[in-house]
């Protein structure tokens, strides 16, 4: 037996394959077989200098000190595997070799370089030997006689993002030939399904691949519709590969405000809310070190804003590449410039058959959308010329053409040519030879366009105020005016729908509709040209506003999240167009107010502040009460994000202008924010105070059961659990009169963490795994945050460690999705205390002064109530000496938030 050998190792796994399976079959002579395979296994570890760690079943783990050994082990033990008869039995083990440094604890080794060789097993066969790149590196002069490592190239692991190098061990006596290795064929990408074929583009694909292989930007222009999107999305699905950490698509059409462009690629990247309310530093910050390529597409309405974030992303990001979709180039250094061309196109030799004409991908493209609409279409010597005609004048256009093809259910081609040809006529003043491109495109939507009745028209202009699609009821109370009737909607709808220029996203009675990017610009700009845009918009804002208001979070928040999800898009568009238009703060103010609870039951403070911020410079200083509930949403957002000198001075303004107004019972809502941010503990308390005093008043038991709460909770946190105790059981006890299920469940919070600062651990446990239940069936985000994170604490005291470490780790996920700095420092301390009561002390120094920096970083010092969780910190000095803890130390205060979230979360 050998000792356990330190430092950087060489492991080897070795497992039976299909153990189970012959196990059912064969038990007896499996119990015999496999009493030989243990001493085999031993014999082959022991006889190199190995150690084996663990056994799970047929599964042996053992590490080595040089990797020599370690391939000569499993050499030994392949050899013998393949030369036993094994009782008859078709005994075979696949065995993995991988290098790299591991944690030893209590006679076992953990961290990623385990698990990762556990995946490397996993994609092999029995009898199989594979070797990890890290190995291999080491054995390139210590191989056996006759044996080589044959390179099996890059694969990706399950679990894993960075894919593999991957080598087979071959020698004399082993099989050689194996099945394909299992590994994932899935790469890192969400790049969409596509519902139809990708005709032609031989050479374009050739050329863009070619360009994106050297250039860090590449943009691919031409005017809408003419394929940009699709095939930058078709080069990107095969450049898969060469990115390990993914291929990711920013979709910007539906996105209207440039100052959105850095959260909305953090949101596809899941970069961190914080990182990307930085902007694109923030943004270029989250994705250091990344090799990934981004997929930009429809640049051309947010120009600026793309251009300055690629150029930022650029100059940050040096492993990033960029592949973007534009009507104009980007204008920035380093951009290289694809311009698409149109499909290949027939002559006008009128003695073109079917059989030529199917050869270029213009016709291809048409026959194939035609065939889709009406299958018993086909190209014949009589349509031949007609359909020649309708490729050449929309200039190999693939969307033009798809267009034209959707006609074919109605139209012969023959008239479709003809009517095409009047379109082109009118919009060229007569000149058929000097075609911009942009007035071939605008022809297209014309002739479309002309095609509709008024009717039709009508709505197809009034459809482009939404955003984000829309509902049957949405153009009903929106398009609805004195010229269309309310009952005339849903089929004029439908037949737009057949008309190809709307798009019925799901066929359910309440689905929704969308326009594509290029139509809705078309038919913006024909209802800019008519009267109808400012009473259209106000429409879209009312209907959405109304919606808004009757679907109040109380006293069931789900369905009101659920629908402001789904019309993000259109209520950012009311938004946008209330804040533009004259005389229309009070609707903006209104609209702010019923959607601010969206916002902060989300965790998306940094939007939502934005729009108040702007809802409140349009309202100007009006002393309306819609001004004063503002305030405090805006205050209440700034203090989620521990913006507390911001969120006081708002609140300050609030509790002016409510009493100002005479509003005494709601003055209480502001003296909330002012209680939680003011950082002189007096102050706090005696707003606080004040907020109980009103309250007393009024006959509002849950929220002075709030009240109470929050004042015995502020007293616990300077350490006066006397004080607190009268204060947090009044706070139950008119919880439970009040008889709301949450303001019962808030003031339980607090009497559990009175009952854990005063060591009552079983009582604290019982209380909050009551709180966690209520705040899971309630969706409340935070409160599963917060009460996992106590949880934790307390099941370490009761030794609970397991336990401990899920509830840390869910609360740093749920924490990081509300962009709370607060609480995933707080999280950040309980793995600390967890790292230091299994033990870890070098790991539990890092992450306690990894919180502390962060602290200190976000002003958010360390209150009486949370000093507890330091209390192993003298403890851990002694136990490392004062270099080693020094040296921790060090290391963690230099972690970032998104670092020290990172290394807590690791095994």
């Amino acid at each position: 037996m050998h000792d356990p050998p330190s430092g950087p190792m060489t492991f080897l796994f070795a497992q039976i394959e299909d153990s189970t399976r012959l196990w059912e079959q064969h038990p007896d002579r499996m119990r015999a077989a496999l009493a030989s395979y243990d001493t085999l296994v031993k014999q082959a570890v022991e006889t190199q200098n190995g150690h084996i760690f663990k056994t799970l079943g047929d599964a042996f783990y053992a590490a080595f000190a040089a990797a020599p050994d370690a391939l000569n082990a499993a050499l030994f033990l392949q050899t013998r595997l393949t030369g036993e008869n094994w009782r008859q039995l078709p005994l075979q083990a696949r065995v993995a070799l991988h290098t790299g440094p591991a944690e030893a604890r209590e006679g076992d080794y953990f961290g990623l370089t385990l698990h990762r060789l556990n995946r490397l097993l996993a994609i092999g066969h029995g009898g199989q030997v594979l070797v990890s790149g890290a190995t291999r590196d080491l054995l390139a002069r210590s191989l056996p006689p006759g044996a080589v490592l044959e390179d099996k190239g890059h694969h990706r692991l399950k679990d894993l993002q960075r894919p593999e190098q991957v080598y087979q061990l071959l020698a004399p006596g082993l099989p050689a030939e194996f099945p394909p290795l299992r590994s994932l064929p899935e790469q890192r990408h969400n790049l969409p399904v596509q519902l139809t074929s990708f005709i032609g583009r031989e050479q374009e694909m050739v050329d863009v691949r070619w360009l994106l292989e050297a250039a860090r930007l590449l943009t691919i222009t031409a005017i809408g519709g003419a394929g940009k999107s699709r095939l930058a999305m078709q080069v990107a699905a095969e450049a898969l590969d060469a990115y390990p950490d993914g291929v990711w698509l920013v979709e910007l059409a539906p996105l209207s405000d440039p100052a959105l462009l850095p959260q909305t690629v953090g949101a596809v990247l899941g970069v961190r809310e914080e990182a990307s309310r930085a902007g694109n530093a923030g943004l270029a910050e989250a994705l250091a070190g990344m090799r990934l390529l981004l997929l930009l597409d429809n640049c051309e309405h947010l120009l600026r804003a793309c251009a300055q974030c690629a150029a930022t992303l650029l100059g940050a990001c040096p492993d990033i590449t960029l592949l973007a979709t534009s009507r104009e180039p980007l204008g920035i250094a380093g951009e290289t410039l694809y311009r698409l061309p149109p499909l290949s196109l027939p002559g006008p030799d009128p003695a073109l058959t079917p059989e030529s004409l199917e050869r270029f991908e213009s016709v291809r493209l048409f026959v194939e959308r035609a065939s889709a609409v009406a299958p018993a279409f086909a190209v014949s010597r009589h349509n031949a010329p007609a359909l020649s005609q309708i490729c050449r004048r929309l200039d190999g256009i693939p969307l033009a053409i798809e267009l034209a093809a959707a006609r074919v259910r109605s139209l012969p081609v023959e008239q479709i040519a003809a009517r095409l040809d009047n379109r082109f006529q009118l919009l060229t003043g007569g000149s058929r030879t000097a075609l911009p491109r942009q007035q071939t495109l605008h022809a297209l939507m014309d002739w479309s366009y002309d095609l509709l009745t008024a009717s039709e028209k009508r709505l197809f202009r009034s459809l482009s105020v939404f955003a984000g699609g829309w509902t049957l009821a949405a153009a009903e109370a929106v398009c609805a005016d004195a010229e269309i009737e309310r009952s005339q909607v849903r089929g004029l709808l439908a037949s737009l729908v057949n008309k190809s220029l709307v798009i019925a996203e799901t066929p359910e009675e309440a689905g929704r509709y969308g326009l594509s990017e290029t139509i809705q610009q078309y038919a913006r700009e024909r209802l800019r040209e008519s009267d109808e845009p400012r009473a259209v918009g106000r429409r879209h804002r009312d209907f959405y506003l109304q919606q808004l208001e009757a679907l109040a979070p109380e006293p069931d928040p789900l369905p009101y999240r659920a629908w402001c999800e789904a019309e993000r898009d259109n209520l950012r568009a009311a938004l946008t167009f209330s804040l533009e238009e004259p005389d229309s703060a009070p609707e903006v103010l209104r609209l702010v107010i019923a959607h601010w609870p969206f916002w902060r039951d989300i965790g998306d403070y940094t939007e939502g502040r934005s729009w108040l911020d702007a809802a409140l410079r349009k309202e100007g200083e009006s002393r309306s009460p819609e001004r004063m509930i503002a305030l405090y949403a805006a205050a209440y957002l700034a203090m989620q994000q521990s913006d507390f000198a911001v969120a006081e001075s708002l609140a300050a303004d609030c509790l002016a202008l409510a009493r100002e107004r005479g509003e005494q019972a709601w003055q209480e809502h502001p003296l909330i924010v002012l209680g939680h941010v003011v950082s002189d503990p007096a102050r706090a308390q005696a707003f606080m105070a004040e907020r109980i005093a009103i309250l007393r008043q009024t006959s509002h038991q849950a929220l002075l059961s709030e009240a109470l709460a929050d004042l015995g909770h502020s007293l616990m946190a300077q350490g006066d659990l006397t004080a607190a105790r009268p204060l947090v059981e009044e706070a139950l006890s008119v919880a439970m009169q009040s008889q709301s299920p949450s303001t019962i469940e808030y003031a339980k919070g607090r009497l559990a963490l009175l009952a854990r600062l005063g060591n009552d651990h079983e009582q604290a446990n019982a209380l909050y795994q009551e709180h966690l239940a209520r705040s899971r069936e309630q969706g409340d985000m935070l409160g599963m945050a917060f009460s996992l994170r106590d949880l934790a604490v307390i099941r370490m005291h009761l030794g609970d460690l397991a336990a401990a470490r899920a509830h840390l780790m869910e609360s740093l996920t749920l924490f990081g999705r509300l962009g709370n700095k607060l609480g995933l420092i707080r999280s950040l301390e309980g793995m600390a205390q967890l790292a230091a009561a299994r033990q870890e002390a070098a790991r539990a120094v890092r992450l306690f002064a990894a919180a502390e920096s962060l602290r200190e970083v976000y002003r958010l010092p360390l209150a009486p109530v949370d000093r507890p969780d330091y209390g192993s910190v003298p403890g851990l000095r002694a136990a490392l000496g004062e270099a080693a803890f020094a040296s921790a130390r060090a290391a963690g205060r230099a972690m970032s938030l998104e670092q020290a979230v990172a290394y807590a979360q690791e095994e």
